[in-house]
């Protein structure tokens, strides 16, 4: 069975109902809301905490001494290539003026916040840390959705600007008149990967009926969009396409900016999931199999045999036992 025949219907099943990622890393909202919520002693301190991302971005989480106890909460946040987006600074400081302060060594943005005077909802405060991450990798969407919206859908057209992703993979913000088109790279590294990829993408693009009213215009493309296509930069030798999504001025009002930007964002993590989830799913049936097998061969083993050891036990059954080896075998290539 071939790999597209393996994993069509695992595909169609995964994207009928595409889950949405949270838009705040998890980690951080539940750090920031235990120090919230603790106790005004020395038992809320905690050492540094070093949190992963997607798209190999990291958090670090860090305890600011006061003159007794720790009184305040430094939240950083980096991502390769971040400091180079566009309107980064205007974003950090539309959305976190009051908090924001010098990054520490090695990261892009930090913000400290007192935790000996919490609000009446702390977990108000604590998403808003959680979503740093979000806000700061969405810095140039953010720049060029806003200008959009601003300009009510009359924009001087600009040039394509390339945005890092994760590290070796890249998407483009490609600012038209009336719109923006936003255009993802998609590499993986294994051929299967690149084969459930686009089937995913081939369902999911193709169940869009249901939102095709207020959602963003989205297509499948072999090669780049025409405004980058000689770029050099927009090659990968390890490419399965190009997924290209077209905002228009009512997608990104100012009640839909975020969750926009959010999706926006969150496209290629969803695909990347769905990649592992269906690997997984399948090396799990594949694991299951085996062990059928094996319990199917060893009740197959006759009674003379059973004083020798299970290795000569399996081999006296032949065929059956030439097949749990090609059996152990594909299971292993699995992972």
């Amino acid at each position: 069975m071939c790999i597209r025949d393996r994993y069509g219907d695992l595909c169609n099943a995964l994207m009928a109902g595409v889950p949405v990622l949270e838009s705040h890393n998890n980690l951080v909202f539940n750090e920031v809301l235990r120090a919230l919520t603790s106790p005004k002693d020395n038992s809320r301190a905690r050492d540094d905490v070093l949190f992963g991302d997607y798209g190999a971005a990291n958090w670090i989480v860090q305890y600011v001494d006061g003159p007794e106890i720790p009184e305040a909460m430094r939240v950083s946040y980096r991502l390769p290539e971040l400091s180079k987006q566009i309107g980064l600074a205007e974003i950090m400081q539309a959305k976190y003026s009051d908090m924001l302060t010098q990054p520490i060594n090695g990261f892009d943005v930090t913000v400290e916040f007192s935790i000996d005077n919490p609000p009446e909802a702390p977990e108000d405060l604590a998403l808003r840390v959680a979503l740093l991450g979000r806000t700061a990798a969405g810095a140039a969407l953010y720049h060029h959705f806003t200008k959009l919206q601003e300009t009510g859908g009359k924009m001087d057209p600009a040039a394509p600007i390339m945005v890092q992703s994760r590290p070796g993979e890249n998407y483009w913000i490609i600012p038209l008149t009336d719109k923006v088109v936003v255009a993802y790279a998609l590499s993986f590294l294994d051929e299967e990967s690149q084969v459930i990829a686009r089937l995913c993408i081939d369902r999911g693009i193709v169940n869009i009926e249901k939102f095709a009213q207020s959602a963003p215009l989205m297509a499948w493309s072999e090669g780049p969009p025409a405004e980058i296509s000689g770029d050099e930069n927009a090659v990968s030798d390890n490419a399965v396409g190009w997924s290209i999504a077209t905002y228009f001025p009512q997608h990104v009002a100012p009640n839909k900016l975020d969750n926009t930007v959010t999706q926006a964002l969150n496209w290629r993590n969803i695909l990347s999931y769905h990649v592992k989830a269906a690997k997984l799913f399948t090396t799990s049936r594949m694991r299951h199999r085996v062990d059928f097998f094996q319990k199917v061969l060893d009740r197959a083993v006759p009674k003379k045999a059973a004083g020798r050891n299970t290795k000569t036990s399996l081999a006296a059954v032949g065929v059956a036992g030439k097949l749990l080896g090609k059996m152990r075998a594909g299971a292993a290539g699995e992972n």
